[in-house]
């Protein structure tokens, strides 16, 4: 009787444990994190006023080619034109995960653009600095630097400023407000649709977070940011004909 036990113990082991290895696997492909989209520029080296140039965004997501982007956008100012009217153009897909326009700058000068990208539910807008002509870049890195906060500032074609002020006493792990004051010629900018997007390399997916208004023009979400480090805040603001973002870096401290 001892040889019938011990098999029919044997096979029990040998069931539990592969009902084990089942479960690891399981929990092993839930905690695999979606990789974010990310978008390589590819500019020509020599651009020269009043000439056709061809601008590309390799949009990526890990090793794979995305060919289902919504959009990508590319957005053209000169230095020291951040507060006017930046044009926005629709790539086109070439296939292979390549969006391609041709833009035709018409002076001799430092140029800026973002290459917005929508995608996934995600949304990058990586930031490149040219030149067109052989005028010299000088001091354009600074300025460059001072673009990327300028966003407590900011002014579209319609006279839209948008205020946001990062709250320093911010922690991980508790609930934070977000508030962005919206006006437009100095009026507020009321019955909006107002969104906060959330990038960081803490997160597996961009966040969104939707705004009420809690005043004209006065619009507030709630997030709890998941641990210290860098943040991109984006606020999106949508009403009528005017669709566009501002973007802020948040540093949440211990």
């Amino acid at each position: 009787m001892r040889r019938p036990l011990f098999l029919l113990g044997f096979f029990i082991t040998a069931i539990v444990l592969t009902a084990c290895g089942g479960d690891q696997s399981g929990n092993a492909e839930e905690e695999e994190m979606e990789p974010m989209i990310a978008t390589e520029v590819i500019m020509p080296e020599d651009i020269q006023p009043g000439e056709e140039a061809t601008f590309q965004a390799k949009v990526t997501q890990g090793d794979e080619a995305v060919e289902d982007a919504d959009y990508v956008k590319f957005e053209f100012w000169a230095e020291g034109t951040e507060d006017e009217e930046n044009e926005k153009v629709e790539a086109e897909h070439k296939g292979e995960g390549v969006y391609e326009v041709t833009y035709t700058l018409q002076e001799e000068g430092v140029y800026f653009l973002y290459a917005h990208t929508q995608a996934r539910d995600m949304h990058v807008m990586p930031k490149e600095q040219f030149k067109v002509g052989n005028r010299k870049t000088g001091e354009t890195q600074e300025k460059a630097e001072k673009e990327e906060d300028h966003s407590d500032d900011h002014h579209d074609s319609k006279d839209i400023k948008v205020g946001f002020d990062s709250n320093e006493e911010w922690k991980p792990n508790e609930e934070a407000t977000l508030k962005a004051d919206i006006t437009q010629n100095k009026k507020p900018f009321e019955n909006a649709t107002v969104q906060f997007e959330i990038v960081s390399d803490k997160l597996d997916k961009h966040i969104f977070v939707d705004a009420t208004e809690q005043k004209p023009g006065e619009y507030e979400g709630k997030y709890t940011f998941p641990a210290t480090g860098n943040y991109e805040l984006i606020i999106h603001y949508v009403k009528e004909d005017t669709h566009d973002h501002i973007s802020k870096q948040v540093k949440i401290n211990e």
